[in-house]
């Protein structure tokens, strides 16, 4: 057992030589803050933060640092957005097997570069303003597509001001005063269509394994389709809540009442709100 536990320590030695020689010889090539490919044209913060922590999920176990006095070999053991405003990735030390704690950035002046290496692999290299090259986070061999994805993605979370999106936010709650006017007219209420309660079904199947990302993505396909069922935006607003991403599920639930302001529950719908406008700013 000894000696087996000894060989796998200099294979996990011998890795972590290769690994650096080979992050030593690489050289950066691009232009910061400019994706390979846009994505995201148009979406808000909101959805950039949940489709971020999607691409991030993708590259568990492919994050690596050099750190500037000593080499570090990390993997990416879960990822969270930690606020509106700050990315934050959870790292394991691979080489000593223990946690290394967590390293955050400000989107607001995080920069991005990305380098094609195969075919269909590349690597993208996130830094802070002023960072060396020896204080990089690099994600190595992804694919091509997720990492133009993810440039995209904290290009729009750089760009994009949270006040501008809770200007467009109240835009959205203006167009969405017509569709709510429409639906109190309506003597019988309209039954959910079929199409939307086959994504109303998934998603509560997806809320019931915990997978929250996929429900909410499922949710939002059944109110595209039929926006005049209310019980889709109250389910949404606790996913969005569910995942942090406190705005988006004050915007949910906003729709709610807006629907149906004399629902049983509208008192502790509002009372939610209030609840979640306290925790988008910490």
């Amino acid at each position: 057992m000894g000696r087996e536990i000894e060989q796998i320590k200099k294979m996990k030695r011998l890795f972590f030589l290769l690994t650096i020689l080979y992050l030593s010889c690489t050289q950066l090539s691009g232009q910061d803050d400019t994706p390979a490919k846009e994505t995201v044209t148009g979406m808000s913060r909101h959805k950039a933060r949940f489709e971020l922590t999607n691409a991030l999920n993708k590259c568990r176990k492919k994050f690596f640092m050099i750190g500037r006095t000593s080499n570090i070999v990390l993997e990416l053991v879960g990822s969270l957005i930690g606020n509106n405003t700050t990315l934050q990735l959870d790292l394991h030390d691979w080489f000593n097997d223990r946690p290394f704690g967590s390293m955050a950035f400000a989107y607001s002046d995080i920069q991005v570069s990305i380098v094609k290496r195969k075919k269909d692999e590349a690597e993208i290299y996130l830094s802070k303003p002023g960072a060396t090259k020896y204080q990089r986070l690099h994600i190595i061999n992804i694919g091509i597509d997720t990492c133009d994805h993810i440039a995209s993605l904290l290009s729009l979370l750089k760009n994009k001001s949270i006040a501008t999106q809770e200007q467009e936010d109240q835009k959205e709650l203006e167009l969405f005063k017509p569709i709510a006017q429409q639906y109190h007219s309506l003597v019988v209420k309209p039954g959910l269509q079929e199409e939307a309660r086959k994504y109303l079904v998934q998603a509560t199947t997806a809320t019931e394994e915990n997978l929250y990302e996929e429900a909410i993505g499922l949710l939002e396909e059944a109110i595209a389709i039929d926006p005049l069922y209310p019980q889709a935006h109250f389910n949404v607003a606790l996913l969005w809540a569910q995942v942090s991403i406190y705005e988006a599920a004050i915007l949910a639930m906003k729709k709610y009442l807006m629907l149906v302001p004399d629902a049983t529950d509208a008192r502790a719908a509002q009372d939610k709100i209030y609840e979640w406008e306290r925790k988008k700013i910490k």
